[in-house]
């Protein structure tokens, strides 16, 4: 999944949403992505405001489906703002900073140092590609896991969602991708497999 850069005037006012008693699935999927769900009518009927976010509709889609399958939204059919962010920062998904800073001085989330977030993070130091990537494949991975447990790190790594959403078909690399859900693979130890060494035996070649 590419970042979205979201226009400022497509930012959404964080604290009058955040005032909310709940949010539906796409008011919540525009939120996290740093986009006013006020303008969701507007983004689908103006050609002008899809052109100046390229690739938004699909990362709405994608943010769609994590949510589909999320405990919000399986325990609530419209979950308060409170606990769909505390699933996000839970699963270390990406937060816009504004909305992150905001929620944290709402008291709705605590300071987590190891929490990925978007461009407006305290350093502004910028992001490699790598690390957004890997912090979305392993929120992925949890999701995944929240919902079939028993899933090998090998079906993680093939699920649609990882190599699509997550933008892990880049990454051909033996074990990228297994290092980085190996760390958040919530399976006891003796359900989990490592992967077979290759064998430096020369087979004798038969006369």
């Amino acid at each position: 999944m590419k970042k979205i850069k979201i226009p400022s005037e497509h930012e959404p006012d964080y604290e009058y949403h955040l005032r909310f008693d709940s949010w539906n699935m796409e008011n919540a999927a525009a939120l996290l992505l740093g986009f006013n769900p006020d303008l969701l009518i507007d983004y689908a009927e103006n050609i002008a405001i899809r052109n100046q976010i390229d690739g938004f509709a699909e990362a709405f889609s994608q943010y769609l489906e994590i949510l589909e399958k999320s405990q919000p939204y399986s325990t609530y059919d419209y979950p308060p703002p409170s606990t769909v962010l505390k699933w996000a920062q839970s699963k270390k998904l990406p937060l816009p900073g504004k909305l992150r800073k905001m929620a944290l001085g709402f008291g709705i989330l605590k300071e987590d140092s190891e929490l990925q977030f978007s461009a407006e993070s305290k350093s502004d130091r910028p992001t490699k590609k790598s690390e957004i990537d890997k912090a979305i494949i392993q929120a992925i991975g949890r999701c995944l896991w929240d919902h079939e447990p028993s899933m090998t790190i090998e079906a993680v790594k093939k699920h649609k969602w990882i190599k699509v959403f997550g933008n892990g078909a880049q990454y051909k690399g033996k074990n990228t991708l297994r290092g980085w859900l190996s760390d958040v693979d919530p399976r006891p130890s003796d359900q989990k497999t490592k992967p077979k060494k290759q064998s430096n035996h020369i087979k004798k070649i038969p006369a």
